[in-house]
């Protein structure tokens, strides 16, 4: 039961904190088990979650042991299907085996759940995809064997992308892949059950890396978030109709595949390429510029028709604005300041955030509702659109101030273009190089 009541409540905070999350391959998803789902983990509890969010069935999952620390949690952690594992550079935690940890892995499979597992074992926000942990594979594997390989263990691999993972209203590719059976492993299995293992294992990996846009480490990164940002739409191949989150991990992708292809071919080109976007973002952030602005011409005449209409609408809804603004303004802020003083750990922002938010907002909407009907003696009806509008002004006034922000780019270009307009031409110059060293 409390199971299936968080699952629902924190499917709705997911759902309220990312602007998109789109699914491709939910039809891979098996509808029973016995089934192994495997992803990548940068993102810490957010990716346990989404992982609840997008499968119908309950879900049980491997958990570091030092979450289980007390009895208390030790109960309440069980009741939500988490099975303790003791890391081996986290030491052993008391009341914790991994020799009944995987016993009961072998039972709930074999009774036909879902399993998470993360086969990285540690959660950092970066798009490496690290060394890959054996377990999944000898966990498969040895339940295979104790039903002599007829039992029909699938394994899906999950690929989540995010666009900014702690950031409020970013986006989410889930990509999944086609299952496949450990049972195809038997012979394999009988002849060596090491390299059996390390073969479940590699095409685990080669499935998580065709879901992903992966890098080699964190400063390919590092550049290429760089050059996502620099870089024009128009400049990059077989996109398809993709949009949103999809057409951004599409980008992604291209990036960092091209510089992987360069390290190799053309290794000083890498070389001119990081130097060069690194001085692009350094000038756009000192000039408080956006590239979109200068890829659509050195042209004041349009940039004035947009900001006229720009102004325009920001006329018009600044009273919704200012009135969802001001309502929020004291929950958004507390959970702002409470997260950075929980954890400094980025990996835990979201999350946290998300809880943080759960268990303030509705209080505090709560009060404040109660507050006004006293104040203005409102009928429940009026009331009740009070309570409604508070959550959909919020996230308006989140969004509108956002481009208010645009709108304030635009008014700064403008500028440039009157009083510097040597600046954007130079600037021009240096993306239209980035562009021929990464496409030509």
């Amino acid at each position: 039961m409390l199971y299936h009541i968080l699952k629902f409540i924190i499917s709705i905070g997911i759902r309220v904190y990312y602007k998109e999350i789109k699914i491709v391959g939910k039809e891979n998803l098996p509808k029973k088990g016995p089934v192994i789902l495997t992803a990548n983990h940068p993102n810490t509890l957010m990716d346990a979650w989404i992982l609840g969010m997008i499968c119908n069935q309950p879900i049980y999952y491997m958990t570091k042991a030092t979450f289980f620390s007390t009895r208390l949690k030790r109960r309440i952690l069980y009741s939500l299907k988490m099975v303790p594992i003791n890391r081996a550079h986290e030491g052993k935690q008391e009341g914790v085996d991994n020799k009944s940890s995987f016993e009961a892995c072998y039972q709930l499979l074999e009774n036909g759940k879902f399993l998470v597992i993360f086969p990285e074992g540690t959660s950092y926000k970066e798009r490496v995809l690290r060394k890959l942990k054996s377990g999944t594979a000898r966990i498969a594997l040895e339940t295979e064997k104790r039903n002599d390989f007829d039992l029909g263990v699938k394994i899906v691999t999950v690929g989540i992308n995010y666009a900014m993972p702690e950031r409020f209203q970013s986006r989410i590719l889930i990509s999944i892949s086609e299952p496949f059976e450990v049972k195809e492993m038997k012979e394999a299995y009988h002849e060596n059950s090491t390299k059996a293992s390390k073969q479940v294992t590699e095409k685990i990996r080669t499935n998580l890396e065709n879901v992903l846009a992966t890098t080699l480490d964190k400063e390919h990164d590092e550049i290429t978030e760089n050059l996502y940002d620099i870089l024009s739409i128009t400049h990059f191949k077989n996109l398809g109709k993709s949009k949103g989150v999809e057409n951004r991990i599409s980008k992604v992708r291209e990036i960092s595949n091209r510089l992987q292809q360069l390290e190799v071919t053309e290794p000083w080109k890498v070389y001119e390429i990081k130097h060069l976007a690194r001085k692009i973002n350094w000038k756009l952030k000192k000039l408080h510029l956006k590239t979109m602005f200068i890829e659509k011409g050195i042209r004041k005449g349009r940039v004035i028709r947009e900001l006229f209409w720009s102004m325009i609408l920001t006329i018009i809804l600044f009273p919704i604005f200012l009135y969802g603004g001001l309502l929020n303004f004291i929950p958004f802020k507390l959970v702002d300041w409470l997260v950075p003083k929980i954890s400094k750990d980025v990996e835990y922002f979201a999350p946290l955030a998300i809880i943080l938010s759960i268990l303030i907002y509705p209080i505090y909407y709560f009060l404040l509702v109660f507050a006004v009907a006293n104040i203005f003696d409102l009928i429940f009806f009026r009331g009740m659109l009070f309570l409604i509008s508070l959550p959909i002004s919020g996230i308006f006034a989140y969004t509108f101030k956002k481009n208010l922000d645009h709108v304030a780019y635009k008014w700064n270009y403008l500028f440039l273009l009157i009083s510097r307009k040597d600046i954007v031409r130079a600037l021009d110059k240096d993306i239209k190089k980035l562009k021929e060293y990464i496409f030509s």
